[in-house]
């Protein structure tokens, strides 16, 4: 009979913790997803033109789903080859392949490419990747030209991928002459990401 107390205590405070986690992660999201709303809001940050800012409706972010948390696993290219995107100017710029993310969400499996900036022009952009997609939710719930995602390089063989933190390039919401990266169809998600900044 103790046992069974035992054990049922042990999964409760397992359960307790769990949630204890989960609650964090969630108020973590939150703050970042906040932090995005105040960069346009504020008219020191905001891409936004003078003009703009009058008709602009804010941020909007799906519900935050932790399923779209993936752990991906890393498949890191020897040879690092430049590409050339286009973006929404006309303009192109360029761009290194640095590792292939293999993930799944609801047990269907995806993979994305990872880039690095190939002409890095200030030093906090050194340990930046770039994730660029598009999903079934581009060109309805969200910006036709894709969302993008912030990554720092890692030693490891993983990497934490959370669509929650997914944003639209500033394009999506001003016409300031920005040159946004258009994601390339490799990085196709063929699924909807029902989560980050939606239209």
């Amino acid at each position: 009979m103790r046992m069974n107390y035992l054990f049922l205590f042990l999964v409760s405070a397992l359960s307790a913790f769990t949630q204890v986690k989960k609650d964090s992660i969630i108020k973590n999201i939150k703050v970042e997803q906040e932090k995005l709303v105040k960069f346009y809001l504020d008219s020191t940050t905001t891409p936004l033109a003078r003009s703009e800012r009058k008709d602009f409706e804010g941020i909007h972010h799906f519900p935050i789903t932790l399923k779209y948390r993936a752990v991906a696993q890393l498949e890191k290219f020897d040879q690092k080859d430049t590409v050339i995107f286009p973006t929404s100017s006309g303009k192109k710029k360029r761009y290194i392949k640095y590792a292939k993310a293999n993930f799944k969400i609801d047990g269907k499996k995806h993979s994305l490419v990872l880039y690095r900036m190939a002409d890095i022009k200030k030093p906090e952009y050194a340990k930046l990747l770039f994730l660029p997609f598009t999903d079934l939710t581009s060109n309805n719930e969200t910006y036709g030209g894709g969302r993008y995602i912030d990554l720092e390089i890692t030693d490891a063989n993983t990497i934490l991928i959370d669509f929650n933190l997914c944003y639209q390039p500033y394009c999506a919401y001003s016409h300031n002459g920005w040159n946004c990266p258009i994601p390339p169809q490799e990085n196709f998600v063929n699924a909807k990401i029902k989560a980050g900044v939606k239209n």
